[in-house]
């Protein structure tokens, strides 16, 4: 295996959703817990002690209803305002750890830890036990000389007791690569798994000794040298501080149940749209295109199905709610037929410019535009300091019996003060 002068961390978290969840009650310990996803279908997150009981990601959770109940399991809908305030926290425990830090994900970052003299392992045991000390979450670590060995050296990590494992330091690399499904490699789906198949190729070390002629030919062209290449211990893939803004914003969620009503349907979009609008804020975007979809149930083939889209296009670019409510609410109504029941719907604001760099205007009214500015801004930050919805627009309704099903959903402990955790002494 090549060293090189470059150097990566991989920091995941264990089971990150039931871990959050059995970060606040200590009673569910040695219980299986299982995290169910949207509207409460399938089980997206168990602990070790699910696993153990035989519970499998992914499976829907109406098979599982009998043996949850045998094996008293603890079951949570999915608290995505939990799980977003619990990684923050994580990511800026990890911060401390290493100049150079990529939040991949909601669960995992990527430190680039070039020239570090000291030893690893004990630096990668201190970093675990912060952050559980402080978070309550298990993590792993994987160290390697590329981002793609990190990963692959963060799937031995969680099979150890002690959480750590550095690819870079192992005596015997090719072992340990022999020992890595193809499928398993950050990169290679499973469309260039089958090729691989086809040609022989099983585990990691033999894409990395496979040719480059047949790697670009075969596994997208650079995008596959680039894996191979990482397997090797040549860093192609940098680490990414600053991830870039997003050129769309989409704002989705399947119905609770299904919607028949205009009313019900307009009130979706327009909570939807003020969401999307929210995210767009936050990376100081403008945005000049809203597209609303509605979406029937294409598993339900008895029922006749609807799905249809609509843009609008703005004069100027905007990031003011209530101008990009009332467009989305205008493209509802148009889009909205009877005798349908819908499922889903869904709200994406494109053509997304940075405010720095908006292109200027003659017949803007720069006074009113500040006016608008300060309104949001002020929402915000109300928003942000009391909890989401605090401060929300009537159009989006007070009450939603169309939202998704969460009917084991846990407090909001990190956000919320109405539902922070309560202590008793004896």
């Amino acid at each position: 295996m090549q060293a090189n002068d470059h150097l990566f961390a991989l920091v995941d978290c264990n089971n990150f959703y039931a871990s959050c969840e059995a970060a606040f009650r200590p009673d569910l310990a040695g219980r299986p817990i299982l995290v169910l996803s949207n509207n409460d279908g399938n089980v997206v997150s168990l602990n070790q002690a699910a696993k153990d009981a035989g519970f499998e990601k992914f499976k829907a959770w109406f098979e599982y209803r009998e043996l949850a109940k045998l094996k008293n399991a603890a079951v949570f809908s999915s608290n995505y305002t939990l799980y977003g305030s619990m990684s923050a926290r994580v990511h800026s425990i990890i911060s401390e750890y290493a100049p150079s830090v990529e939040d991949y994900s909601i669960d995992e970052s990527f430190l680039q830890i070039d020239g570090f003299h000291g030893d690893r392992i004990s630096w990668a045991r201190e970093l675990r036990e912060r952050v559980k000390k402080w978070t309550g979450i298990g993590v792993s670590v994987g160290i390697g000389y590329t981002k793609t060995q990190a990963k692959i050296a963060n799937r031995f990590a969680k099979k150890l007791p002690e959480g750590v494992f550095d690819l870079a330091s192992q005596p015997n690399p090719d072992e340990c690569l022999s020992n890595v499904d193809v499928q398993d490699i950050w990169g290679i789906g499973e469309r260039k798994a089958d090729k691989c198949g086809a040609r022989g190729i099983s585990n990691a070390r033999q894409l990395r000794d496979a040719s480059d002629a047949w790697i670009k030919a075969n596994l997208g062209g650079i995008v596959g040298l680039r894996t191979a290449w990482e397997l090797r211990g040549v860093s192609c893939i940098p680490i990414e501080e600053v991830r870039p803004d997003k050129q769309e914003i989409m704002n989705s969620r399947s119905f609770g149940r299904p919607v028949e009503r205009e009313e019900e349907l307009l009130q979706a979009i327009s909570s939807y749209a003020a969401r999307a609008c929210e995210k767009l804020r936050r990376q100081n975007g403008r945005a000049r295109t809203v597209m609303v979809r509605i979406d029937t149930n294409s598993f339900r083939s008895q029922d006749p199905q609807y799905h249809e889209s609509a843009t609008f296009t703005f004069e100027e670019y905007t990031s003011h709610t209530p101008d990009i409510l009332a467009a989305a609410e205008r493209l509802g109504r148009h889009l909205f037929r009877n005798g349908y029941r819908y499922k889903k719907a869904g709200v994406m604001l494109s053509d997304i410019v940075d405010e720095a760099r908006r292109p200027p205007s003659l017949f803007l009214d720069r006074e009113e535009e500040a006016r608008k500015d300060r309104m949001m801004a002020t929402i915000d930050t109300i928003n942000r300091k009391l909890g989401a919805g605090t401060l929300r627009f009537a159009s989006a309704g007070f009450r939603h019996p169309w939202e998704m099903r969460r009917e084991n959903l846990s407090p909001r402990y990190t956000t919320r003060w109405e539902e922070v955790l309560r202590v008793k002494a004896c």
